[in-house]
């Protein structure tokens, strides 16, 4: 899992609307690979 700031999903989105049909697109994900049962704990200790 990959997490992806809200303003580059929105990006990404934006352009496979206005684009032509291309079929599936390519899976988004953020640039840092984590480990799926660590999210919430790393996520609790920002807040």
């Amino acid at each position: 899992m990959a997490t992806i700031a809200p303003a580059d999903v929105a990006g990404v989105l934006a352009e496979i609307a206005t684009a032509t049909p291309q079929g599936r697109h390519p899976d988004v994900a953020g640039p840092e690979p984590q480990d799926r049962p660590g999210v919430p704990t790393r996520h609790a200790a920002v807040r």
